[in-house]
């Protein structure tokens, strides 16, 4: 297997991991994605996040994402690392209801190895929806006494947002740092991944990334 198809089941396994589980999901989480690799040509200008509803590059479904919204300049300054390739998924459906779903990921290389940084949005029908969203992931965090994903609540960040990883208690290092965040009626999925290990700056340098744009 290619190191960034590694990549990508490792931005994804700590979401599916909850919901095959507990199977407490419902189609919200639709991870059936066309990936493909493209050079990243991006505008300078940046797009500013409203007081309700963060502001958005219009998507269409069934179509490449468009992944402009970040360039890699200023990843750069947040991660402290080039980047210097982009993955971009096709834009689906989030379900029957209504709304969309499509991530982007931007890389340190193109090989798969250093530092990756997905964003997943999901952009639900409503605001009640988008809670809920939130809502089933927290309900993944442990089972009886045992915690399965490790949960920090932040503040000051987007209307409600946590930090999740898993809880690694073999000491084995966790290669995924992710956050959280709900505003308005849409959910971001950010994802730090590096092959080599995440260490406790990614937590802050995820916050950073979401603010650059939709806070």
């Amino acid at each position: 297997m290619k190191t960034k198809a590694i990549i990508a089941i490792i931005a994804l396994v700590i979401v599916a991991g909850g919901v095959f589980f507990f199977m407490k999901k419902d189609s919200d989480d639709n991870t059936a994605q066309n990936s493909s690799t493209t050079t990243n040509v991006v505008a300078d200008t940046k797009k500013t996040a409203s007081t309700d509803t963060p502001k958005l590059v219009a998507q269409t479904v069934g179509k490449d994402a468009d992944c402009s919204t970040y360039t890699f300049k200023e990843l750069e300054t947040v991660w402290g690392v080039p980047f210097t390739d982009t993955d971009i998924n096709k834009v689906t459906e989030l379900s029957t209801s209504g709304g969309k779903q499509y991530s982007c990921s931007y890389n340190e290389t193109n090989s798969g190895m250093g530092v990756t940084l997905a964003v997943e949005v999901r952009e639900h029908p409503s605001v009640e929806a988008a809670k809920q969203s939130m809502n089933d992931t927290r309900s993944t965090e442990k089972y009886g006494d045992t915690v399965y994903y490790l949960k920090e609540d932040k503040t000051g960040v987007g209307d409600e947002a946590f930090l999740w990883a898993r809880n690694r208690t073999d000491g084995s290092k966790e290669s995924n740092q992710q956050l959280y965040v709900r505003k308005g009626s849409v959910v971001f999925l950010l994802s730090g991944v590096n092959l080599s290990g995440v260490d406790a700056s990614y937590k802050e340098k995820l916050v950073a990334s979401y603010k650059l744009h939709f806070q």
